[in-house]
């Protein structure tokens, strides 16, 4: 067929000369090509056989000319063998991406078929054609086999791209709230140096400057490389309300205005007040900012114009500046991440932008542009066809909302309190303690929980900033600790989070905080939150003062009438006892009068000091009518209670108890450790209350006791502590005040 002026046996001999000089030098170029010393060894010598076997078939007759190609085909088999096995090798250890991995499969299929094609010219010499055929149908689906173990290798590859990919959005987030905890402290401490740099030399106070707005910039992008990693895991929350565009444009450009000024840009709006769109307010807001600050940025001279108008369902706002223009082969990509012609941004503005935009059920595109004539972005957006409630507020920083942080303080009044601040990041700690400092505030510093604790414990604080995070013992559990010993309102507690996960809200709630706050630390939001809990204290100790009073003028005049007469009467008969009546009633009205309003604990022995001269007086008064016992462990002689808790119970038992009995009766006041708690009981044995009105006392209704009321209500707010009431008609009643008793107390 090749050779038709041949004869058939000469045209045999040529091609299979030429098929083994082929061969040979296929050999010598694979032994180049791999370039290795034991590929030379293995392939070097391969030429050299050429003569021995390749030339004899021209010269040997008939059949015996095929005898030289046994061993050819032999040697060509073994050496596609190494070859396929090399390449394979190099495909499973290389580090090539996915295409040149899938280019060797493909060399590997083809010197597989030629493998083939060699074994099967092999075999016909000796065995029928079928049988090569066979072989050949048996190493191709074998082949096609390995591209579909190379394809699902290719799958787990890409699965484990996208586990990466997920690791990454994971990690940038978290990334960025450390960065931005800690540039927000360098903007702070920059503003708190500033702020006092009256005396300080020029230089260093330009330089702080630059400090707070280069800091202030990083913090900026710290805040869209956030809002983008939302997007991305679809964890961006909106609220969509009616938003009024002029309102927005208005603010926008006057935070904007110092910008224009030092470049001597003009700004025109035309947006009227009748134009309002559906979307997040502050989501809005902060698109806008981003258009006309790109928009200033990119104009050197000329005039930046907003304008807004609708169409149908649509709210349409425009962004136009005679700047220089988006060159062409920027166009096409301006909206993607990480690129953009504003390297302040690190170009995400206009692709946090866009995704806000779509979020929405909007869009942003850029409308034209012209070299040296400016652009024009159009940001669309649902209309509304309803008003705003309100002006739009502030812009959000996407923390969770969180309670007392409404209150507005304005000036630098001075403050007075102790601010207790716990933090285990020195950045955090110190950003905080200058920011209170600034305020007025006396601040302590702790960096651990165990430390917070002791410094709560030995020295008076009005408040205490907890971070959650703490090595050793959390903000948590520090603030359980606060919980045992003091209540909501006589020690304030505001943890910080950098997170803010729901999750912390809920179990420090339960701990017992007061409010929560975002790190990194804000001046504006940290103040408005101390100052919150701190008047809120000061007013609930002003209630509580009240209450006091009230308790005080519970002293009824004819209680003191009667016991002026008895003394008034002993005088006469018993000089000496009237000495002591006086002396007890000297005593129980220092003791009622005589309370600090600072000091919401007082010690055990000083109130059970209160009952024993009331009771005194009440004995000499009634005489064999009171029988009264005390059962007192020492041990609680220290133990500190809230003031006049008990002495109200011990009258109430004497007015209600005893008076109404037929017969004496006594009073017995008992204080001791029972299963874990400090109990106070005082119990009478007088005719007790009939179940309608105990029912009622239990429910703290308003009976005609107010005394007793108020004794419950005190010792309700009081942390760990509970207040039972029991009685049977005939049998007497017992009042009993329980509180959990601190571990170190219980396990002694």
């Amino acid at each position: 067929m090749f050779f038709p002026a041949l004869p058939e046996e000469t045209a045999g001999k040529l091609s299979a000369v030429c098929l083994t000089g082929a061969f040979f030098f296929i050999a010598i170029g694979f032994s180049e090509m791999l370039r290795n010393k034991g590929a030379r060894l293995r392939f070097g010598w391969v030429p050299a056989l050429f003569p021995l076997f390749g030339l004899p078939v021209l010269f040997l007759p008939g059949r015996a000319s095929a005898y030289p190609l046994f061993p050819v085909y032999a040697l060509a088999f073994w050496f596609y063998a190494d070859v396929l096995r090399q390449v394979e090798r190099a495909d499973f250890s290389s580090d090539y991406g996915s295409g040149a991995k899938r280019m060797r499969r493909l060399h590997m299929l083809r010197l597989g078929l030629l493998l083939a094609l060699v074994a099967g010219r092999l075999l016909s010499l000796f065995f029928p054609a079928s049988v090569p055929e066979l072989e050949f149908l048996f190493y191709f689906g074998f082949a096609c086999l390995g591209q579909a173990a190379g394809a699902y290798g290719d799958s787990l590859k890409l699965e484990g791209l996208r586990e990466m990919k997920r690791l990454r959005d994971d990690f940038i987030p978290k990334l960025a709230y450390r960065y931005k905890a800690l540039i927000s402290s360098i903007v702070s401490l920059s503003k708190s140096t500033l702020r006092n740099a009256d005396s300080a030399p020029r230089e260093l106070i330009e330089n702080t400057a630059m400090t707070r707005n280069l800091a202030q910039q990083l913090l900026d992008g710290a805040d869209l490389l956030l809002d983008l990693s939302l997007i991305r895991q679809n964890r961006m929350k909106l609220n969509p309300v009616p938003v009024d565009l002029k309102v927005c444009v208005d603010l926008a450009a006057e935070s904007c205005e110092k910008l224009m000024a030092e470049k001597n840009l003009g700004f025109r709006s035309g947006v009227s007040g009748s134009v309002f769109a559906l979307g997040d307010e502050s989501r809005v807001r902060q698109i806008l900012m981003e258009l006309i600050l790109n928009a200033v940025k990119n104009t050197d001279h000329g005039m930046v114009t907003v304008n807004a108008w609708r169409e149908g369902d649509r709210a349409m706002l425009s962004v136009e500046d005679t700047g220089c223009g988006i060159p062409a082969e920027e166009r096409d990509h301006i909206f993607l991440p990480y690129v953009s012609l504003d390297a302040e941004s690190g170009g995400l503005g206009l692709s946090l932008g866009r995704s806000l935009a779509e979020l929405m059920g909007g869009a942003l595109r850029l409308d034209r542009t012209a070299p040296q004539r400016g652009s024009r972005f159009v940001l669309e957006l649902p209309a509304s066809d309803e008003r705003p409630a309100a002006l739009p507020r502030a812009p959000r920083s996407d923390r969770p909302y969180l309670p007392y942080a409404s209150a507005e303080f304005g000036g630098r009044e001075k403050a007075e309190g102790t601010v207790l601040v716990a933090d285990d990041e020195v950045s955090s700690l110190q950003t905080a303690a200058e920011i209170l400092r600034g305020a007025g505030y006396h601040v302590l510093t702790a960096l651990s929980g165990r430390e917070a604790l002791r410094i709560a414990e030995s020295r008076p604080v009005d408040l205490v900033v907890l971070d959650i995070l703490m090595p050793g013992s959390s903000g948590i559990a520090v603030c359980r600790k606060i919980r045992e010993q003091y209540s909501l309102i006589e020690l304030p507690v505001l943890l910080s989070t950098a997170g803010g996960e729901s999750c912390d809200l809920e179990y420090g709630m339960k701990a017992g905080a007061n409010d929560f706050i975002a790190k990194p630390f804000e001046e504006k939001e940290l103040l408005a939150r101390v100052r919150t809990l701190t008047a809120l204290k000061s007013s609930m100790e002003q209630a509580l003062h009240n209450e006091m009073m009230f308790l005080h003028m519970q002293i009824k005049p004819h209680f003191l009438y009667n016991t002026i007469n008895t003394i008034v009467s002993f005088c006469y008969t018993d000089p000496q006892k009237a000495a002591e009546l006086l002396t007890n009633f000297s005593k129980y009205l220092r003791l009622t009068f005589d309370i600090d309003q600072k000091i919401s604990l007082v010690p055990l022995e000083r109130e059970l000091e209160m009952v024993r001269a009331y009771l005194e007086i009440q004995k000499a008064r009634f005489g064999d009518g009171i029988a009264v016992s005390y059962e007192i462990d020492p041990a609680l002689l220290e133990w500190r209670v809230p003031p006049l808790c008990i002495q109200p119970l011990v009258e109430n038992a004497v007015k209600h108890g005893l008076h109404n009995g037929k017969t004496p009766g006594g009073i017995r006041v008992r204080a001791g450790r029972s299963g874990g708690e400090n109990r106070i009981s005082v119990s009478d044995t007088g005719g007790g209350m009939k179940p309608e009105k105990l029912k009622k006392l239990q429910s703290m209704e308003n009976t005609g006791g107010v005394g007793l009321l108020n004794v419950q209500k005190r010792i309700r707010r009081w942390p760990g502590a509970s207040f039972s009431l029991s009685s049977r008609e005939g049998r007497g009643t017992t009042a009993v005040i329980a509180v959990r008793a601190p571990k170190e107390e219980s396990k002694g």
